[in-house]
């Protein structure tokens, strides 16, 4: 059915590039598209004499990049690569309302902003 909000967070990792952080709430339908196309295990290889990083993946998946584009952010891009995704199960299924027979869940996504891929 949809997504029905979302909340960004910002921060910095150690190369001093923005780790986006998105929750926010979901019906069922929505879990596979939102857990898909995720490196979890990876590591950043920093670019000597420059700043920056390239995402290194460690899990046998080919990192996909994407441009995040948060719009509380001041329409600022971030190339990044999705690193972690989840949707909680835990959930009742909604009596009345617009949301009808469907399940409201909490989800939680992380994007790791990148200079490369390997």
């Amino acid at each position: 059915m949809s997504i029905i909000d979302r909340k960004y967070r910002q921060s910095r990792d150690q190369y001093g590039l923005a780790i986006i952080e998105v929750t926010g709430r979901c019906t069922e339908d929505e879990i596979d598209d939102i857990e898909a196309n995720c490196t979890r295990r990876y590591e950043m290889v920093p670019i000597p004499n420059a700043s920056g990083a390239v995402l290194k993946s460690l899990d046998g998946t080919q990192p996909v990049k994407l441009e995040v584009e948060p719009p509380t952010f001041g329409g600022r891009k971030y190339e990044c690569v999705k690193v972690d995704a989840y949707v909680n199960p835990f959930a009742y299924l909604q009596d009345g309302g617009s949301y009808d027979g469907h399940y409201i869940t909490t989800y939680y996504v992380r994007y790791q902003e990148v200079g490369g891929t390997s």
